[in-house]
């Protein structure tokens, strides 16, 4: 990671998901694209996160924020107004990436420099790794349609956002607990 500007800055809210977030860290860590920078937000957890990501600190780099709880926007919009990088990489807590998922986000966006947003298919697997759905990213020109006649808002996990594109259409709205990710993604589009 670079001391100056990263390339990406990572956002990771959690809550209550000790048994979760080391496996999306590790997802990280272990991208082909190594100028990142991690920043996970804490939303109240009462389970031993904290103790997890004191460990994350110390052997991962991690920089970790803690707040009381309030939802998942506002944990995003923590780490949003924290990030350094020109681009900013959403990761639930729960969700891993594949090695490759940012080097591959990133070439499409060199290709095609007018592009601010790049999402991706992802996969539904279970505890045990098998994969029970393959979702795959829908293209419309109308984001209406897209979100709500049969396809699908992009999953926050797959998104890689440029950071002055966040900072112009604005903060997630932690009013729109559960559909904040929609929100967001409409006005991406």
């Amino acid at each position: 990671m670079s001391l100056d500007t990263p390339l990406v800055s990572v956002v990771i809210p959690v809550f209550n998901g000790a048994p979760f977030v080391a496996k999306a860290v590790e997802s990280v860590h272990a991208q082909s694209v190594k100028d990142v920078e991690i920043l996970v937000v804490d939303d109240g957890s009462t389970d031993g996160t904290q103790a997890v990501l004191d460990q994350l600190q110390r052997t991962h780099g991690v920089t970790w924020f803690q707040q009381d709880h309030g939802g998942p926007a506002r944990s995003r919009n923590r780490g949003i107004d924290a990030a350094r990088g020109t681009w900013v990489a959403l990761l639930d807590c729960d969700d891993v990436w594949l090695p490759d998922k940012l080097e591959a986000q990133l070439d499409l966006a060199r290709a095609q420099p007018h592009v601010g947003v790049v999402h991706s298919d992802f996969e539904v697997v279970d505890e045990q790794g098998l994969v029970l759905e393959h979702v795959r990213g829908h293209v419309n020109a109308e984001p209406l349609v897209t979100a709500f006649v049969g396809g699908h808002t992009a999953l926050p996990s797959t998104l890689l956002i440029r950071r002055d594109i966040l900072k112009k259409i604005g903060a997630l709205n932690p009013a729109l607990y559960g559909s904040e990710d929609a929100d967001l993604s409409i006005r991406l589009y």
